[in-house]
């Protein structure tokens, strides 16, 4: 990837972030739809939220 590419791709995320975070509804919409957070907009366990399968053995 060279460095006009990496540029065109901030630039683009930067837009998204932008249009995305209007809101904490919309931001949270938008986590969920990239799989970032689960539907319950808990964060996910591959990214360094609880395992599911750990909240079960606890309950």
């Amino acid at each position: 990837m060279d460095k006009e590419q990496r540029q065109a791709i901030k630039e683009m995320l930067a837009k998204r972030s932008e249009a995305n975070t209007q809101s904490k509804k919309q931001a949270t919409k938008w986590l969920i739809d990239e799989g970032l957070l689960t539907t319950k907009g808990q964060l996910r366990a591959q990214y360094g939220g609880e395992d599911e399968s750990e909240k079960t053995k606890r309950k």
